[in-house]
């Protein structure tokens, strides 16, 4: 890495798991068949989503782009691109790097 610093190169990385590429990446490009996902600085990526929790039955009042929805029992917890305000009864907060990735994996996966 001290090489790649002093001579400026730009490294590309594969990776599923943004928590192995922590102290080294600073962007990420996410593709799917051929489509980019997401592409630009991690930190700006991660503010532009949001975790939510609320209640299960209650997905309507989720606004911004719902990118994954898990439920479990009487919650639901969904990662929000560009997320709006939030109503009454849930909590948000910002991603963590780990599970950013696998949930854009797992909508793809719900998709086919």
């Amino acid at each position: 890495m001290t090489d790649v610093a002093e001579r400026g190169m730009t490294v590309v990385l594969a990776s599923h798991s943004l928590g192995e590429l922590r102290d080294v990446c600073d962007h990420l490009l996410l593709l799917h068949a051929g489509q980019v996902l997401l592409n630009g600085d991690v930190e700006e990526i991660l503010d532009d989503h949001l975790d939510v929790i609320g209640p299960a039955d209650d997905g309507s009042s989720v606004t911004g782009m719902v990118i994954h929805t898990r439920r479990t029992g009487r919650q639901q917890r969904s990662l929000v691109r560009s997320p709006g305000s939030l109503a009454a009864g849930w909590e948000g907060q910002r991603p963590e790097r780990e599970g950013l990735v696998p949930d854009y994996l797992r909508a793809w996966q719900g998709s086919r």
